[in-house]
């Protein structure tokens, strides 16, 4: 392993201490420099999730601040009392507060304290403690050895100093002094000190210490000569109690040196952001909240894993966008990245380039390790799922045996009623057209000599032809192509259903693995296997001999001529491998294996690259296929080799493979391009414009494709070569302007096409038509009565005269035009009209009055209705009346003579009242047409209407 060192000043590996410089704190410390000098202030909570940084904003803010001399840090991150019982629990945390505070207190300051702490005993007392014993000693042992030794030494060195032997006092005084300190070292269970019938007692039972000390821990505080207790990690036990006792602490503290005219005492609590479930008990213990933005959260995890792995390591950028929505906390990202560099150095390959890989394993060690220590042993639920494509492939196996015997079973029965040769198409031919009598000698001469004469029957009747023509024989061509047929519609579906059979079985596991087989808390290690950044090499990563282990069952199987069985065997050593192997051995199908292919093409060693890729066209076994599912750097070999592949076979097709021709062009490839890769250009009417357009693809391919699309696009963005395809396949919006553009694309001709899509659809006539359009639609009687009408009544031209219309028009389509006024009305047209039984007389009755006036002759059914209609008044009925006169009997004569109007005495006259005979009238045109009319029906002598009439 190598040794970690420091690389330009910095660790190889990353400290999982809080940051005491970190960048970012300059906010908080306004509001941390603001809350401390606010004397109503003096509970502070600093509240952010787990590794969101507090206890690096906390050390920075302090760090060199004029409050790092004042404050006092309780940290309970290694605190464990492990008892479930909330009130014992409490109890020790209490008891633990107190022993940080108490030991960040110099002795000197709190003599007066209650609590028994452990001192170191002082030089000085140490000599005066021995003096004190000898002293004793000389006391208890006047006589002895000892005693004598002391005198001697008094005499010597002391006596003629002319030092009393008060000095004996003196020492004895320095006795007392030190068996006092002596006291402070012993503990002391229980006191009881009794004066009259007062009793005052401290036990140091553990019950309610907060309360039954709170004396004590003021005055530990007071006396500590600091002004902040910063307390960390109080939020694990998630004993909300705790933070009632330490505010009522905090109270108590304050009040007392409010009455010493001294500081505030500020607790600084580092917090979790969900330790309140109630919103109000957030509030009622702290004076002010400071929430803290995490360092490392979702929206720059990101960021921090990219900037941390860029400098030496090459990490899929989708990897790294997919663990930052796992990774939200600065140490643990801290953690993986210290490991994988450790397990990285331990590989040692410089040529080692799947990092992913390894960080994604060095992931799922920390989020789950205890599965992860499974795994090193073959067991656990990554193992499980690691394993499972086995599991599949025997399952596929099962299917693939069961699928190739009902192969053989179709075959079978094929051979049996099925003609195989063109003999037997023929003699069932003439068979089946009722000429039996033929030898299979003639039948076979007929196919020999091509130009020879026979019969067969056509609906009863004799065909004199040869077997040349019969071949042309549209339907002989239908009867050929499927009685020779190479395999039935069930054989083409089973050998399709072991093809795909075949290509599960060739899956690796992200190809396989569903997400109902994975828990539902590792919904990473999901992600991670469907992406191929966890699959069955796993092994190598945990122990990196795995792959020399590799290299020799790859070897040892190339010198026996096996059988590639696994393309993803992960190989080691190469330049071991390439010398041992001759120009034969890339001729065989084991050289097939995707890392030695790998190695080649980064070392852009084309030649072998060739021969590798030539081995596997030779042997046709998916190599290609499934190589470049999993890796994107052969495409440049196959284009410059134009080697075309079975998409079938692939997941991901690129363009590249389209604009090259590099696929193999039959319906089963269209068809999974389609329905695999371009769903998006199926739907999108933008893609498939794009598509149809598009110059590289091939016309079988565009025509395959359109009846495929499942929405329906605009003319104007396609090339006009696809526009008869698309309206048969009915894959055109049914726009007016869409017809429009057809129309002119066909030479101005409805076509059958045209006609067939106009009647399956929905128009919308957003677009007004060129007139040449609708003098081609008019006499279209194939366009149905109800499109027809939706065409017609957005026609804005000049009406259609009786020219342009053909005499086979039909009667609904004219009833149609009639009915909404887009015919011209003439002599002509009224003519053909009647002659096509047609009502048109409703709404045209001015236009019809005119024709009726200047054509005597025109003989219109019913026209007499007109002068019941509104449409006309009374001056234009008179002159229709007038003109029309002899065509209505006397009754009707006097009915509209009365109706119209008509001047009264008129009235008089023809009803003969009494002296009618001297009534006289001008000889205006009317008058005198009623005068003809009277006379010519004799209903007035001539004589009498003379006198009448008389010019005055």
């Amino acid at each position: 392993m190598n040794e970690l060192k420091e690389e330009e000043g910095e660790l190889r590996l990353h400290p999982l201490t809080p940051n005491d410089k970190r960048e970012d704190v300059n906010s908080y410390k306004l509001y941390f420099d603001e809350a401390l000098k606010n004397e109503k202030i003096k509970n502070i909570a600093l509240s952010g999730n787990y590794g969101s940084g507090k206890s690096s904003i906390l050390l920075t803010y302090f760090n060199g601040s004029e409050y790092e001399n004042k404050k006092m840090q309780i940290s309970l991150a290694n605190f464990n009392s492990g008892s479930t019982n909330p009130k014992d629990n409490l109890l020790n945390i209490e008891k633990n507060i107190i022993n940080q505070i108490l030991y960040q207190i110099p002795v000197s300051k709190i003599p007066l304290t209650n609590f028994k702490i452990k001192r170191e005993i002082s030089s000085l007392q140490k000599i005066f403690i021995l003096v004190e014993i000898i002293l004793i000693l000389s006391l208890v042992f006047k006589k002895s050895e000892v005693m004598v030794f002391v005198s001697s030494l008094y005499e010597k060195y002391i006596s003629h100093i002319g030092i009393s032997p008060i000095i004996y006092s003196i020492l004895l005084l320095l006795m007392i002094w030190n068996v006092w300190m002596l006291l402070k070292y012993v503990p002391i269970k229980k006191i009881n000190l009794k004066f009259q019938n007062v009793e005052a007692e401290i036990n140091k039972k553990n019950d309610e210490l907060f309360e039954k000390y709170a004396d004590e821990i003021v005055y530990l505080l007071e006396k500590s000569g600091k002004e902040i207790l910063v307390i960390e990690d109080l939020d694990r036990f998630k004993q909300l109690k705790i933070f009632e006792k330490l505010r009522e602490l905090n109270v108590k503290v304050n009040d007392k040196l409010n009455s010493s005219n001294k500081n505030k005492f500020t607790f600084i609590y580092a917090i979790k952001d969900d330790l309140f479930n109630d919103k109000k008990e957030r509030t009622k213990f702290f004076d002010l909240i400071i929430p803290v933005i995490p360092y490392l959260n979702a929206t720059n995890s990101y960021e921090k894993l990219k900037s941390m792995f860029a400098k030496n390591y090459t990490i899929d950028d989708n990897l790294v966008y997919l663990l930052s929505f796992y990774i939200d906390d600065m140490r643990l990202l801290l953690n993986i990245y210290n490991e994988f560099v450790v397990y990285r150095d331990e590989l040692g390959d410089e040529d080692f380039n799947e990092d992913d890989k390894l960080l994604s394993l060095i992931v799922y060690k920390n989020l789950f390790y205890k599965d992860y220590e499974d795994l090193k042993f073959r067991k656990g639920e990554l193992y499980n799922i690691v394993t499972s494509v086995e599991k599949y492939r025997d399952e596929i196996r099962n299917q693939i045996l069961k699928a190739k015997k009902e192969l053989a079973d179709a075959e079978e029965q094929r051979e049996f009623k099925a003609a195989k040769t063109h003999e037997d198409v023929l003699t069932l031919w003439l068979k089946n057209n009722m000429y039996q009598n033929y030898s299979f000698g003639d039948i076979n001469s007929f196919i020999n000599n091509p130009q020879r004469n026979f019969y067969y029957l056509n609906n009863g009747q004799p065909i004199n032809t040869t077997y040349e023509e019969l071949q042309k024989d549209t339907d002989y061509q239908h009867e050929l192509a499927l009685a020779l047929k190479e395999e039935t519609i069930t054989e083409k579906v089973i050998k399709d259903n072991i093809s795909v059979l075949e290509k599960k079985l060739r899956s690796k596991l992200k190809d396989i693995i569903s997400e109902d087989a994975i828990p539902e808390d590792k919904s990473l290690v999901y992600r991670l296997i469907t992406q191929g950044y966890i699959d069955e090499s796993y092994e190598k990563y945990i122990n990196y001999s795995y792959a020399e282990k590799n290299d020799d069952t790859f070897l040892k199987n190339l010198f026996s001529n096996g059988k590639a069985i696994d393309f993803d065997v992960e190989l080691n050593d190469f330049n071991k491998i390439i010398k041992v192997l001759t120009d034969v051995d890339y001729k065989k199908e084991v050289i097939l294996n995707n890392s030695l292919l790998n190695y080649f093409i980064e070392k852009k060693d084309t030649r072998h690259i060739d021969e590798i890729l030539n081995t596997s066209i030779k042997h046709s076994i998916g190599f290609i296929e499934q190589y470049y599912n999993k890796y994107s750097n052969i495409l440049e070999h196959l284009v410059r080799l134009n080697i075309k592949i079975d998409l079938t076979k692939i997941n991901i097709v690129d363009e590249k493979l389209i604009e090259n021709y590099l696929f193999i062009e039959d319906e089963t490839n269209f068809e999974f391009l389609i329905l695999n890769n371009w769903k998006d250009k199926i739907s999108n009417e933008e893609q498939i414009s794009e598509t149809i357009n598009d110059k590289s693809l091939s016309n079988p391919f565009k025509v395959y494709y359109i009846p495929k699309l499942r929405r329906k696009v605009d003319l104007k963005n396609i090339d006009s070569d696809y526009y008869d395809s698309l309206l048969k396949n009915n894959k055109i919006i049914p726009s007016s302007e869409n017809i429009d553009l057809y129309f002119k694309f066909s030479s101005d001709i409805i076509n059958q096409i045209l006609v067939e899509f106009i009647n399956q659809n929905d128009l919308n006539m957003n677009f007004q038509m060129d007139k040449e359009f609708f003098d081609k639609l008019i006499n279209t009687n194939e366009i149905s009565n109800n499109k027809y009408k939706v065409f017609f009544e957005e026609y804005q031209f000049e009406g259609y005269s009786r020219e342009l219309l053909d005499d086979n028009i039909k009667k609904e389509k004219l009833e149609i035009l009639i009915n909404l006024d887009k015919l011209v009305l003439s002599y002509d047209m009224v003519k053909f009209l009647d002659a096509k039984n047609i009502a048109y007389i409703n709404n045209n009755e001015k236009k019809l009055s005119e024709l009726l006036i200047e054509n005597k002759d025109l003989d219109i059914k019913n026209w007499k209705t007109i002068l019941d209609s509104n449409i006309l008044n009374d001056v234009e009925k008179k002159k229709l009346f007038i003109a029309r006169i002899d065509e209505f009997n006397f009754e009707e004569f006097k009915k509209l003579i009365i109706q119209l109007h008509f001047n009264e005495k008129l009235l008089k006259v023809i009803n003969k009242q009494h002296g009618y005979h001297s009534i006289r009238f001008e000889n205006t045109e009317s008058n005198l047409v009623i005068k003809e009319y009277l006379a010519n029906n004799n209903i007035i002598r001539e004589n009498i209407l003379n006198k009448m009439f008389e010019e005055k």
